[in-house]
């Protein structure tokens, strides 16, 4: 547990260290420098060609 690995005896110890907010996480998605790639949409296949 991860709480073993930090040398924490209780949860609520590591609870502290590991909070996330989502302020915090949103801000954190919009700096990631993927956050504004666009991923394309699949050309529908034509069943014809296939056949």
């Amino acid at each position: 547990m991860l709480k073993d690995i930090l040398g924490h005896e209780q949860l609520n110890t590591t609870q502290i260290y590991t909070h996330v907010s989502n302020e915090g996480m949103e801000a954190a998605m919009e700096h990631n420098p993927l956050a504004n790639v666009k991923i394309k949409a699949k050309k529908p296949e034509n069943k014809e060609e296939n056949e």
